[in-house]
């Protein structure tokens, strides 16, 4: 008789990055590399189930089965249901697993953070590229830091992080990102937060194409690479 590992749909196989926008809206792609995870697990011979409160509808059921379906994950996943039946382990994006000590569970409900909205930097001179290149045509990686104007210089991360460039409610993201560093005088509160980092062309920029209304204003949007760490200074 297989053995039942219960996989939660949104945050764990669907990246969720959107947040909840109705049940049948299924926008994002898949945690990456969850695939593969799904494959290996149900290859080891374990029945694979995906829950969610989605499936409170048929409607909202068929949704999931036709996005599983979209990313080619219908093989890996042998159910999909609203209750979670009896199973080995759960995978949920918010469980706190408890460690026989009560005592200590009201410190982690208050700070919990499902894994997106956790910081997870990747530190300078780690070998991962954006794919862009600064205004003169280096390529930018994880720990540059890099400026566009005199008032704010920025270092490039990697990770989970909260941008919001609508100005509306928190948007928590996994990708590429700028943290300011410097700002200049007058602006100081503004250092530690952080901003989306766009492509143009190729080339990145510290706001969209659309932000500028000229050919100069375009070329101070973009980024430059200003310092560097030496490679294998870890300290510095």
């Amino acid at each position: 008789m297989a053995r039942t590992v219960v996989f939660d749909f949104d945050g764990v196989i669907h990246s969720y990055t959107s947040g909840w926008k109705g049940e049948t809206n299924i926008p994002d792609p898949p945690v990456p590399g969850i695939q593969e995870a799904l494959k290996e697990i149900h290859d080891a011979g374990y029945e694979v189930v995906v829950v969610s409160t989605r499936c409170k509808t048929v409607l909202g059921r068929m949704a999931i089965e036709n996005w599983l379906d979209m990313y080619g994950m219908t093989q890996e996943v042998d159910k999909v249901c609203k209750e979670k039946p009896p199973a080995i382990a759960y995978i949920d994006d918010r469980a706190i697993c408890f460690d026989g000590h009560p005592e200590t569970l009201l410190k982690k409900i208050q700070n919990f953070q499902p894994w997106y909205k956790m910081p997870t930097l990747t530190p300078p001179n780690e070998p991962l590229t954006c794919g862009l290149v600064d205004r003169h045509g280096m390529p930018l990686r994880a720990g540059d830091t890099v400026a566009a104007d005199k008032f704010f210089v920025y270092a490039v991360r990697y990770g989970s992080h909260n941008v919001n460039p609508d100005n509306c409610a928190p948007a928590y993201q996994v990708g590429w990102y700028l943290e300011i560093m410097w700002a200049y005088p007058g602006f100081e509160d503004s250092v530690g937060h952080t901003e989306p980092l766009y492509d143009i062309d190729g080339t990145a920029a510290r706001y969209p194409a659309h932000c500028a209304d000229t050919a100069d204003g375009l070329y101070n949007l973009k980024l430059e690479v200003c310092c560097r760490q030496p490679e294998g200074d870890a300290n510095a």
